[in-house]
């Protein structure tokens, strides 16, 4: 074998330093923890749900609502003034909802509700 040349030895400390550098980056970094239940609203009454993700961490809108058994169940959230909006990317599917709505204005998505209680917890998919 032929001697190992100053500027290889640099090389391989070089590559050693960027592999713990990286190796420290990723086990040190802040974890985002993903939300494992969404709060919805049956767009025809009003009524709010807790809906469960499960390990998908995720649901197909609009989710059918076991009590009625039609697909009117949209993600909702509050804003800063304490409204209710229909969640941005889920208002395309408005259209989709399986019956009339009554209490989101289909144009701004804001969600008139008499009360704040949460009826329930359900499981994505039904």
């Amino acid at each position: 074998m032929e001697k190992i040349k100053p500027w290889q030895i640099i090389l391989i400390v070089v590559a050693i330093a960027v592999l713990g550098f990286s190796v420290w980056r990723q086990l040190s970094k802040q974890r985002i923890e993903l939300p494992n239940s969404v709060v919805v609203v049956d767009v025809t009454t009003g009524d709010l749900y807790r809906m469960k993700l499960g390990k998908r961490n995720g649901a197909y809108f609009p989710e059918r609502n076991p009590e009625t058994g039609k697909h009117t169940l949209m993600p909702i959230e509050k804003d800063d003034n304490g409204d209710w909006y229909i969640v941005p990317h889920a208002m395309p599917v408005l259209e989709d909802v399986d019956d009339e709505i009554n209490v989101v204005s289909e144009s701004s998505g804001k969600v008139t509700i008499d009360s704040e209680k949460i009826l329930g917890t359900l499981s994505a998919g039904g």
